[in-house]
């Protein structure tokens, strides 16, 4: 949530304190397809740090000590949760400068194009069509949750509907039974 805030606000760069032997994780929602990069550097002379970037906290994809900086550039090759985690391997508290880049924001300028055999027309175009592609995607991705959850939620309506029925199948059975004993209780009393 925090990641997205921050990308939200225009917020690339952020830096934060870790505890001594202490782990801080950050979770972003990725579609398959979605360029993710990120940038750890240690601000103090002296300091450890181990970062982790996983697939819902089960496949490590990366992990790697560093005593100053470390970076990852990654494509998702799965819809999911990916989880950036950094501990704290120093005995005294540190200050971490981290860099988060999600999407077209984490390409390099120089990567889809060369900046020097275009016109700057060209290049935002380019970005532009890029942005609409993420778009897309992204809105590819949550027809796919929506049309799941639509699913789901029909099975559990006839599952409600079948319950419900059986509940007042039962009931009118239980009913039917009760005045029945009722009146053979009532004739042997001889009240009817």
């Amino acid at each position: 949530m925090l990641i997205f805030i921050s990308l939200f606000l225009g917020v690339n760069s952020f830096e934060f304190s870790i505890r001594k032997q202490t782990i801080r994780c950050f979770s972003e929602e990725l579609t398959k397809g979605t360029l993710f990069w990120y940038e750890t550097q240690v601000l103090q002379k002296s300091g450890t740090i181990w970062t982790r970037f996983s697939y819902k906290d089960v496949d490590q994809i990366h992990e790697a000590p560093s005593t100053h900086y470390d970076n990852l550039n990654y494509t998702a090759a799965n819809d999911g949760t990916y989880h950036l985690c950094i501990e704290n391997q120093s005995p005294s508290e540190i200050s971490v400068s981290l860099d988060i880049r999600i999407g077209i924001d984490a390409k390099k300028p120089s990567d889809p194009l060369s900046v020097k055999s275009l016109d700057v027309s060209k290049v935002q175009l380019q970005i532009v069509q890029e942005y609409i592609k993420q778009l897309h995607n992204e809105l590819q991705y949550i027809r796919e949750r929506e049309e799941e959850m639509r699913n789901t939620n029909e099975t559990i309506y006839s599952r409600v509907i079948y319950y419900t029925a059986f509940t007042i199948v039962m009931l009118i059975l239980i009913s039917i039974l009760q005045i029945v004993y009722f009146q053979k209780y009532l004739k042997s009393k001889k009240l009817i």
